[in-house]
């Protein structure tokens, strides 16, 4: 098995990505910016290739558009393609992500957009991608693909072929996990590289494996903020613990999902057993209560409110032999609500937020007690390896959902219909 078929996707999951771009220059010598670029889906939702400096005729353009078109049907994934004559001195890849950025390739929930950039008085190609796609579209691939798929047309001055040729490239990756026209050779210096880079890689996982494990034994043992949860509601929070980090270990190396799964499920058995002796008389006889009305009608009036937001939902269970009832929260579904901190009730929401020269201001408020509180937080200057280590998490789920998507839309600044994706500057590029 090729460590790199392995090793570069799973890799693109936990590294940022970052380099240098595109272009190319013959007869124009326009210098564009940003905002001049022409967003040729505002006017047509079928159109993803802008050439304001018409190097490609339109057969080539329409060509290139189907092929862009079949991404998003097939993958999910916004592509748009920009051949430009010039942007003057700015470097290829700035120009790219801030293009990027402007149009909002993708959509938010996905961020499953790609930007390829062309500039020609230069010779320089850049493709950049959301984050979405970062873990299937590592940097590594992406020049790959520039480099054996896309330069040696351009080389010959056949740029669209060199374009078709690199998309059909991104389709195949997004297909089958690997393209033809990779990078030949199998020195043993290389795959020392490889072997070193999967222990690396194995042990980063096995070290939050443990710890993840750890959280669930805390669980389980009553430590820290489950002490004192009862014994039902910690075996709710269990069971939801273990599928969570089953499925996510899971996908990051098999056998250690499956090892995660089973410790797991044997601490909900232990935990299982507690939860049916009745706190008030000590039997085993805690069963759980199916009729939804009854445990409505056990709930306080914070609770109701949880209920009635979807903040939270609860269950409960009743003695067979003494009648004690206990009620007791086993979800608490994603939404705009978090835990006030005055009365505990999960109904305290963000009113509005702010910024201003120096600080991001957020207004927050509780529905169920009314408490109002304001938090400031100081601006402090980017650190780009930061952003993209923070949208490392989100590619596993943004990349695996951009496979099953379709239709996805542009948005952003320029008006278009993009829908607000993002990229934390990851890509590839090369010249020629």
């Amino acid at each position: 098995m090729n460590l790199k078929r392995l090793l570069v996707p799973l890799l693109g999951i936990f590294l940022a990505l970052s380099t240098l771009l595109p272009g190319e220059a013959t007869e124009s010598r326009d210098v564009f910016e940003v905002k001049d670029v022409p967003n040729v889906q505002i006017g047509d939702s079928l159109r993803f290739v802008s050439d304001p400096g018409h190097f490609l005729d339109s057969s080539e353009v329409e060509e290139l558009d189907n092929k862009l078109h079949q991404l998003r049907l097939n993958f999910g994934v916004d592509a748009a393609l920009v051949v430009l004559p010039s942007i003057g001195d700015r470097t290829i890849e700035d120009f790219s992500v801030e293009l990027f950025r402007s149009w909002g390739l993708g959509n938010k929930k996905t961020n499953s957009g790609l930007l390829i950039l062309l500039v020609m008085d230069v010779h320089k190609i850049f493709i950049t991608t959301g984050y979405g796609i970062e873990g299937v579209l590592p940097d590594a691939t992406c020049s790959s693909i520039i480099r054996n798929r896309m330069i040696p047309y351009f080389k010959e001055d056949a740029y669209a072929e060199g374009l078709m040729s690199g998309i059909d490239a991104i389709s195949e990756i997004f297909k089958t996990g690997d393209f033809e026209g990779s990078d030949g050779g199998n020195s043993s210096e290389d795959e020392e590289g490889d072997y070193i880079l999967f222990i690396f890689y194995l042990l980063f996982v096995l070290y939050y494996a443990v710890k993840s494990y750890g959280k669930l034994t805390n669980i389980f043992e009553k430590k820290g903020e489950y002490k004192y949860k009862s014994a039902p509601e910690r075996l709710a929070r269990l069971k939801s613990k273990n599928k969570t980090y089953s499925v996510i270990f899971a996908i990051a190396c098999l056998p250690i999902g499956i090892v995660i799964y089973l410790l797991g499920r044997n601490l909900c058995k232990k935990l299982d057993k507690e939860s049916k002796r009745c706190p008030n008389c000590g039997k085993e006889a805690m069963l759980p209560i199916s009729d939804r009305a009854k445990v409505h009608s056990l709930l306080n009036p914070q609770m109701l409110l949880e209920t009635e937001i979807k903040s939270r939902e609860y269950a409960a269970m009743q003695c067979s032999s003494c009648g004690y009832e206990h009620v007791f929260p086993v979800k608490e579904p994603p939404s705009r609500y978090s835990r006030c901190p005055k009365c505990g009730t999960y109904a305290y929401y963000v009113v509005r937020r702010e910024e201003t020269t120096n600080h991001y201001i957020t207004d927050y408020k509780c529905l169920y007690c009314n408490h109002e509180d304001r938090k400031k937080r100081p601006k402090e200057s980017p650190v780009r390896g930061v952003a993209t280590a923070a949208a490392a998490g989100g590619s596993i789920l943004g990349g695996l959902s951009s496979r099953g998507s379709s239709g996805s839309s542009w948005g952003g600044s320029s008006g278009g219909s993009w829908g607000g994706g993002s990229t934390g500057g990851g890509g590839a590029g090369g010249s020629w």
